[in-house]
């Protein structure tokens, strides 16, 4: 026989904190498998008469129920029988309705109702939750987020060697591994190239969610597998309630987009992409080629992580117009940006070669005659950007790339300002920066001369001028510190490159070059030295001679034969000759 308890109220309420998560079983006075409904909800408190839950299903008084609550002290759950006495909706929430429980007094031989009796398994059990709590997409979710997945995924069990994820399909749902293994292929060129294996407690399928483009690998079960499915549809539905879930997916993307080389061509407006071939910490640079074209470009995709936050997306279109403005032979070009599967893309000219970072790293020591010229286009970029009202504000080796025959070419203006522009943050690299960029005043291009000045210094001498490793020393020493002398390295350095060197790196700005053009007359006349020609960029200054031919009226065809010759032979060098018919003069 089951009475009903009539004197919850004199029983104290435990506070649950955090909220916890409690699974109901409506259970009708008839009771029939196909009747049965689960759900989860959240648990705000409970005592042992009953419970105040919080859901967003609207169930009607008095409806019998089976409660099982996830105790976290004991982590262990407990099961009791009761009924609905009241619900309302809940003030704070018009999605979310406050439930109240009233549990039942059993006999010990009367069966409790589990959900394990529900005949199928169309959501995860109690002895499930373990796992998503541990799941590197979930275990930050509040409780009410978490019911609501748990609400909407649907299990999936599949055998060993069964193909269920197919690249190039429209996907649509994304998995959660509980059990087994499987392998992501990615078929190239005819070719079935496996890249990596996942576990249990891997996500698959993530792209299909947040971006909704097809499948970008095969997917296959090296041994029997527990899947639980979210479908997009649900997803979207669940992630405009708690956006959280949307960022936390975007950082698995981004995680998983860091570590796989190997990736299916995938189609972005008018190109394709291949390869992976470089990341920084908010984008990753793919290899790629215009679909109609077949012309090489490489391809800046802002992580999926980024692109939620608005002033990343800002920062990543100011880059792209910027750049797209620039047509200078030591700049990278841009052709297109294209907005696809919930990112921004930058499409630039492809280059090959390595970045100046790279070379200091891995190649041998630099020649000066090498170093000149590095520092000469370099010179001249910068010059055409600030003439343009652009300070790039994080020039360093990493930014400064080296085709075949060492054309420079500066990248990523991701920073960039414009002169004059307030500083409301400290942008650019710490081992690069200028005093006065540390103090965030408005910007000139002085921060970009001081930024190549480090460079070349770690050019000639193989090292940076602060070696600190902790900000704080780093910070104190570009305020406080001359650079070391770079002779005392390398004793044999010309004295232009010096002289270069110490000036562009003075902490005082006013003590530096005015701008690149009165810099590099420094590094050219060392250049011309060393009999170098290095297209810069500059104007040279023009000179002009007069040169007056007197003569009669019966040389007047070997004067014109005569100015023929010379008019081509200055043309050879570059001179431009100027003719002009004086009056006669007087007999």
């Amino acid at each position: 026989m089951t009475t009903l308890k009539t004197d919850k109220r004199r029983d104290p309420r435990t506070k649950s904190e955090p909220t916890e998560v409690a699974l109901i079983v409506l259970t009708p006075e008839e009771i029939s498998e196909r009747s049965l409904e689960a759900f989860y909800v959240e648990l705000i408190n409970r005592s042992q008469g009953g419970a105040l839950i919080k859901t967003d299903k609207e169930i009607r008084p008095l409806t019998p129920i089976s409660f099982q609550a996830y105790d976290a002290r004991s982590r262990a759950w407990v099961v009791f029988p009761g009924l609905v006495r009241w619900i309302a909706r809940d003030p704070r929430n018009i999605h979310s309705f406050l439930v109240g429980i009233e549990f039942w007094e059993t006999d010990h031989e009367e069966r409790e109702l589990r959900v394990e009796d529900l005949p199928q398994k169309r959501l995860p059990f109690p002895s499930d939750y373990e796992f998503f709590q541990k799941s590197p997409l979930l275990r930050h979710m509040g409780s009410e987020a978490m019911c609501a997945f748990l609400n909407n995924i649907t299990h999936k069990q599949v055998h060993a060697g069964e193909r269920f994820i197919t690249q190039g399909e429209e996907g649509n749902t994304l998995y959660f591994i509980q059990s087994g293994s499987c392998k992501i292929i990615v078929e190239k060129g005819g070719e079935l190239i496996p890249i990596s294996t996942c576990h249990q407690g891997d996500v698959l399928g993530e792209m299909a969610l947040l971006t909704g483009e097809p499948r970008s690998a095969h997917v296959e079960a090296e041994t029997d597998m527990s899947l639980w499915g979210l479908t997009r549809a649900h997803f979207e539905q669940i992630s405009q309630r708690f956006p959280d879930l949307r960022v936390l997916l975007t950082e698995i993307v981004s995680e998983r987009f860091s570590t796989t080389k190997e990736i299916a061509e995938r189609k972005i407006g008018k190109y394709i992409v291949t390869d992976i071939i470089g990341q920084g910490s908010y984008s990753v640079v793919y290899k790629g080629k215009h679909a109609g074209l077949d012309m090489p470009v490489c391809v800046k995709m802002l992580k999926h992580n980024l692109a939620m936050d608005p002033g990343f997306q800002r920062a990543f279109r100011q880059e792209a117009r910027i750049i797209a403005g620039f047509n200078h032979p030591n700049i990278v070009r841009v052709h297109d940006i294209e907005e696809r599967y919930r990112t921004l893309f930058i499409i630039m000219e492809y280059l090959e070669g390595v970045s100046l970072r790279y070379l200091l790293d891995h190649g041998p020591p630099l020649s000066y005659q090498r170093i000149l010229s590095i520092l000469i286009q370099a010179c001249a970029g910068l010059d055409y950007a600030h003439k343009k009202g652009i300070v790039h504000r994080d020039i360093k080796p990493a930014n400064l790339f080296l085709l075949s025959g060492d054309q420079v070419k500066i990248l990523d203006f991701g920073v960039a300002a414009p002169t004059g522009a307030e500083a409301g943050n400290v942008a650019g690299t710490i081992h690069y920066l200028a005093p006065e960029q540390i103090a965030c005043d408005p910007v000139d291009e002085r921060i970009d001369i001081y930024a190549l000045g480090i460079s070349a210094y770690e050019m000639v001498t193989g090292q940076r001028p602060y070696c600190a490793d902790d900000p704080e020393s780093l910070i104190t020493m570009h305020l406080g510190e001359d650079i070391p002398d770079p002779a005392t390295s390398r004793p044999d350095i010309p004295e232009e490159l010096r002289a270069f060197i110490i000036t562009a790196c003075r902490r005082d700005p006013d003590e530096r070059y005015r701008d690149f053009g009165e810099a590099v007359q420094e590094l050219q006349s060392l250049a011309d030295k060393f009999g170098m020609k290095v297209e810069n960029g500059f104007p040279q200054k023009k000179k002009m001679t007069t040169i007056n031919l007197v003569y009669d009226d019966s040389d007047q065809d070997s004067v014109n034969r005569l100015l023929e010759e010379f008019s081509a032979k200055a043309e050879k060098l570059g001179i431009m000759l100027k003719t002009s018919n004086l009056r006669d003069l007087p007999k």
